[in-house]
């Protein structure tokens, strides 16, 4: 019986140990553009309300693909009056400074998309 225990214990404690290990899967959120800025080392978008003190998205110009769709996305999404949803890893305050992304108000970009959806489902990845 304790053998039992033990076991089951060293097991729960495995488990809690490896959900630990594993990424966090990014954040979405819904953002009403106010403004989007490009920068000779960045493309930031400005939300009007911000989520948990973050109101700046940004992505550095040196992925220019990225940063392309984020300013296309960004001014279709004010001129059109649409939300856009954006993914971002709520805990990574250390890529986005060498970007000019500051830790206390600004997070990287992961993935972004204009939607009239819910906003807080995640992006479908096709794989």
């Amino acid at each position: 019986m304790i053998e039992r225990t033990l076991f089951a214990a060293a097991l729960w404690m495995l488990g809690i140990g490896l959900l630990q290990s594993l990424p966090a899967r990014a954040a979405s959120a819904a953002c009403t553009p106010t403004e989007v800025v490009v920068f000779s080392n960045r493309v930031h978008v400005r939300c009007f309300a911000d989520r948990d003190g973050i109101r700046f998205f940004a992505v550095p110009t040196a992925n220019e693909e990225l940063a392309h769709r984020v300013e296309t996305f960004g001014i279709a999404a004010i001129g059109f009056a649409k939300t856009l949803r954006i993914e971002f890893d709520p805990r990574d305050e250390t890529s986005g400074p060498a970007f000019g992304c500051r830790p206390h108000d600004c997070r990287p970009i992961e993935a972004i998309g204009i939607t009239t959806a819910r906003p807080d489902l995640p992006f479908e990845d096709g794989e």
